[in-house]
C-alpha cells in the first residue's frame, strides 16, 4: 500500500473565506470539514495519476463520501495530510476504489475521510465482493425545506475556489463527451452547501451518497430534519424527477 503525505501546510485564509462565502457559511476562523477535504484533494489527484493506480482516472465518478471531524479546526493551525487507496472492487458499471485521507494538527488526528469513486469500464478482481448499494431509508417528509437556484457557472466558481478543475464541471465539450448536455455541479459543492445549512456542531461524522448529478442552471430542493430519535440530521437534495444526494450527520465521539 502506497501512502502519500504532505505538510504541515498552512491554511489559506483568503481561499477559506472565498469557500465559506460560496458554500454559505459565515466567514470566520473555523475551518469547515469540506475545506479540509479540499486541502486533501490534491493528494487524491496525485494518487490517480501514478502509473501504479489500477483505474483510469479520466471520468471517475464520486459515489459517496464519509468525513469525521473530531474537533473545531482553527485557521491558524497547520495540517499534515496522508492519503492512500484500498478495496478495489467490481461494479456493474466498472470498478470502485476507496480513497482514505487523514489530517493531523501536530500529532493529533483532527479529521479523517473516505471517498468512494467509480471508474466506468474499470477492471477489478472478480473474486472480491462489490460494495453494497446505498439503501438508506428516509422519512417520506422532512420538515426543513430550502430551494436553491443554481446558476450555470457554479461549476466554474467552485473549481476556482477548490482547485478541482475537472473539465466535466467547467467545459460543455467535456461534459458532452461523458453524456451530459452541460457541465455538472461538483458533488462536494452540493454536499458541503447542504451541510452548511443544517446544525452539526464541532465534532461530527458526515456521510453523503451521490445518486444523480445536478446540471445547472437548475432549481433543486434541500429537505432536512432530525431522525425520529433526534440523534442524526438527515438531508435529501432533489429536483422534479431525481434525487441528487442523501446525507446524514451524526455527532462524533470526542
Amino acid at each position: 500500500k502506497v501512502a502519500l503525505e504532505y505538510g504541515p501546510r498552512r491554511i489559506d485564509r483568503d481561499g477559506l473565506a472565498a469557500y465559506q462565502q460560496l458554500i454559505g457559511y459565515n466567514v470566520s476562523d473555523s475551518v469547515p470539514a469540506g475545506w479540509i477535504h479540499v486541502m486533501a484533494f490534491p493528494l487524491h489527484l496525485t494518487l490517480f495519476v501514478r502509473p501504479q493506480f489500477p483505474l483510469p482516472p479520466l471520468g471517475m465518478v464520486h459515489l459517496s463520501n464519509t468525513i469525521t471531524q473530531l474537533r473545531r479546526v482553527a485557521d491558524t493551525e497547520e495540517l499534515t495530510f496522508r492519503c492512500w487507496v484500498e478495496n478495489l472492487r467490481p461494479h456493474k458499471r466498472g470498478a470502485t476504489i476507496e480513497v482514505y485521507s487523514t489530517a493531523h494538527a501536530g500529532d493529533e488526528l483532527v479529521w479523517h475521510g473516505v471517498s468512494i469513486y467509480l471508474a466506468k469500464g474499470g477492471k477489478a478482481p472478480q473474486d472480491v465482493a462489490p460494495i453494497e448499494a446505498a439503501t438508506r431509508e428516509f422519512p417520506e417528509h422532512l420538515p426543513g425545506y430550502h430551494l436553491w437556484k443554481l446558476p450555470k457557472d457554479v461549476g466554474s466558481s467552485y473549481a476556482e475556489v477548490s482547485g478541482d478543475n475537472n473539465p466535466i464541471h467547467t467545459s460543455k465539450l467535456a461534459a458532452k463527451a461523458f453524456g451530459f448536455p452541460r457541465p455538472i455541479v461538483h458533488g462536494m459543492y452540493t454536499a458541503a452547501r447542504a451541510l452548511a445549512e443544517v446544525p452539526h456542531g464541532e465534532a461530527f461524522t458526515w456521510h453523503v451518497d451521490f445518486f444523480s448529478p445536478v446540471i445547472p442552471p437548475q432549481k433543486v430542493a434541500l429537505e432536512f430534519g432530525p431522525e425520529p430519535d433526534g440523534v442524526d440530521t438527515l438531508m435529501r437534495l432533489t429536483s422534479t424527477k431525481r434525487t441528487h444526494l442523501v446525507a446524514e450527520v451524526t455527532p462524533a465521539a470526542t
